[in-house]
């Protein structure tokens, strides 16, 4: 079981690494293509991107229970 956590831990690792590059991907964009003078404005999230942080959040939350989980009811015969 341990493993499985690790890969789960592995992946929600790797989700918010790939949320992180692309939200400094598209405030690079943005930034770019904006006028000079509105360059420190960032427009505000969409309702779908607001909507996909929370269910993001929410997956995180539940694999670091499981992952807490996994570590408090461990089998000492386990590796």
């Amino acid at each position: 079981m341990e493993t499985a956590v690790n890969k789960l831990e592995a992946l929600f690792q790797k989700a918010e690494s790939d949320l992180d590059y692309i939200e400094q991907k598209l405030e690079f964009e943005i930034r770019k293509s904006l006028p000079d003078e509105s360059a420190a404005q960032v427009p505000p999230l969409s309702e779908e991107e607001l909507q996909a942080l929370q269910q993001f959040e929410t997956l995180a939350l539940k694999g670091m229970n499981l992952q807490s989980a996994s570590i408090t009811t461990r089998n000492p015969t386990d590796p």
